[in-house]
């Protein structure tokens, strides 16, 4: 019921990147497996949060210290949750990215306005 079109509970905006993924993969590369194309996706979805957890690592590091940085970056590093959570092709993923990012821009650069993009980006387009 909860993701039930009479309900209209969730949006599925989060998975409009998605799926012009896996057109490009499909068109551009050639790929015609499903479960390639599924795996393709989660790969490119881990991989972004891999770029955002060293984004955010390294505002850290500017904002608190390089001890409190490598340790950020260390424990999300070895973390099972972090582990098992950064590929998942889920709205909550994109969650953890975007508020990743926001706490990047306001971290790195003291920019409020950009912490703002990010999070109202996560709250529009993932409807969390």
């Amino acid at each position: 019921w909860e993701y039930a079109n009479q309900y209209a509970l969730r949006t599925y905006t989060y998975v409009l990147p998605l799926s012009l993924i896996s057109r490009f993969c499909a068109v551009v590369m050639g790929v015609n497996s499903k479960v390639t194309i599924f795996r393709i996706l989660r790969i490119s979805v881990g991989a972004t949060t891999a770029l955002c957890e060293c984004l955010f690592a390294k505002s850290m590091a500017n904002a608190f210290g390089d001890f409190v940085g490598i340790s950020t970056l260390f424990i999300t590093g070895f973390c099972p949750g972090m582990f098992h959570c950064s590929p998942a092709l889920l709205p909550s993923t994109s969650a953890m990215q975007l508020f990743m990012l926001s706490s990047w821009r306001l971290f790195q650069y003291q920019d409020h306005t950009g912490a703002i993009f990010f999070g109202l980006v996560a709250t529009l387009c993932i409807g969390w």
